[in-house]
């Protein structure tokens, strides 16, 4: 294991989060790990917490084990309107559909909830094979997506600590294809590796700040809604906090202008996302319909 680190480092890693917006080896705006232990119960809540009930607490309604069909497909209409309003990311007819029949069955008891493993090997094995499909323009869609949080350079997470030269990023970005196109082993352990650390500490943010929805006992996992959500915001880096209409607010601040001071780079509305306000990513590569999907089947199988 110590070989594999040694041949993807974070620094490595992180560009393949920028061209598929998987979050491998970074913590991010929030010091998420200060929430893997719980609170008392009747403790005060932080900042943070506070924040995420604000948006994914007031705009997400969960299903429950005794809520009806119809209110299981609005619960995964609300997460689809949710990362649609934060991204611009859509969810096909399709791919609701499914995910609802997986949420119903599985808050019915007839499948296993899916554990931080199952979650961390299903979005290894999906990144892996879309690194693989990459084509040059996609790479270069990616750079110049990520190009949008800083000056002269790709910032690839948003808390500012992995930076890359915009030729060191197309010649590592393209290296990574080709390690994904032979299924190098050395590589995809190394993915999973720093991939497992930055999904804990995302669901252990979910568990501290909305304990109510995530905070289930160890051991008995995400539902599949859950899981997804969990995936975007480790895809798009957004901690899933702040509400709409205080993203609305900050976005037309001319302070979220990017591009210098004349906005020359072109924003889509959005806080996150392609050419986001707050935070640019690709994120648009790795959430379509298609390489969803292969999540989804994934996460059916156990994760594998």
């Amino acid at each position: 294991m110590h070989y594999v680190r040694h041949r993807v480092r974070p620094r490595s890693v992180a560009i393949v989060v920028g061209i598929v917006c998987a979050s491998l080896a970074t913590l991010a705006i929030w010091n998420v790990s200060a929430f893997r232990k719980p609170s008392p119960p009747h403790g005060p809540i932080t900042q943070a917490a506070n924040k995420l009930r604000e948006g994914l607490g007031s705009e997400v309604h969960f299903a429950t084990a005794n809520s009806s069909a119809e209110e299981i497909r609005g619960s995964v209409e609300s997460v689809a309107q949710f990362i649609a309003a934060r991204s611009g990311l859509g969810m096909s007819e399709e791919t609701k559909k499914r995910l609802a029949a997986m949420e119903q069955q599985t808050l019915k008891g007839g499948h296993a909830r899916i554990g931080i493993g199952e979650l961390t090997n299903a979005l290894t094995d999906t990144l892996v094979e879309r690194m693989s499909t990459l084509k040059d323009r996609d790479i270069e869609f990616a750079g110049a997506a990520l190009k949008v949080n800083a000056d002269g350079g790709v910032m690839l997470r948003a808390n500012g600590k992995f930076y890359a030269t915009p030729e060191r990023f197309e010649e590592q970005a393209k290296a990574f294809r080709d390690q994904a196109t032979k299924s190098d082993k050395l590589f995809r352990s190394g993915v999973h590796a720093v991939l497992k650390d930055e999904v804990r500490d995302r669901i252990g943010f979910l568990n501290e700040g909305m304990p109510e929805q995530f905070g289930n006992p160890p051991g008995l996992g995400l539902s599949p809604l859950q899981a997804v959500l969990v995936a975007y915001s480790v895809a798009a880096d957004d901690h899933l906090d702040f509400s709409q209409r205080e993203l609305e607010k900050i976005v037309k601040s001319p302070a979220s202008i990017k591009g210098g001071p004349k906005g020359r780079i072109p924003q889509n509305g959005r806080a996150y996302g392609p050419f986001g306000r707050l935070f640019s990513t690709p994120v648009n590569l790795l959430f379509n319909k298609k390489t969803v999907g292969g999540l989804l089947d994934r996460l059916e199988k156990g994760g594998s």
